[in-house]
């Protein structure tokens, strides 16, 4: 399923590249219903995995690595 994930973000990306900003769309859209299929399949409440990763990522540093923003 994963592997689904990467195919639809290939596609927006080969989508991007051609400027193709309807098709882009629709393919972003693609990604976040695959990732919420697979995280329904497993009994994820992403909804909550997201607000609290959203709380999460101000407090890291830039690009994770530690460095003062």
């Amino acid at each position: 399923h994963m592997a689904l994930v990467h195919s639809e973000v290939s596609e927006a990306l080969e989508a991007i590249r051609k400027r193709d900003y309807g098709n882009f769309c629709e393919e972003l859209a693609d990604v976040v219903i695959r990732v919420a299929s697979i995280a329904h399949g497993l009994g994820v409440d992403l909804e909550s995995e997201m607000l609290a990763k959203l709380s999460k990522n101000p407090t890291r540093g830039l690009h994770h690595g530690g460095k003062a923003v």
